[in-house]
């Protein structure tokens, strides 16, 4: 489980106030939506346990 910085600094539980996490990565090589929904339900199938949603972004893609 990704443990949040700041909560963990201030003494909180690791989930407080964690609504969702961003996780992104970047793929010059292939900028289709295609590719990136692969990424993205890949990375939905591994943190499914988490207790927050997680969004995928390739950060490549940003200019379209």
């Amino acid at each position: 489980m990704p443990v949040p910085v700041w909560n963990v600094v201030t003494g909180r539980p690791p989930t407080s106030g964690i609504r969702d996490y961003d996780v992104f990565y970047f793929d010059g090589g292939d900028l289709s939506w295609e590719a990136e929904a692969a990424v993205i339900k890949a990375g939905w199938e591994v943190t499914a346990g988490l207790p927050a949603e997680v969004e995928i972004r390739n950060e490549a893609r940003v200019h379209l």
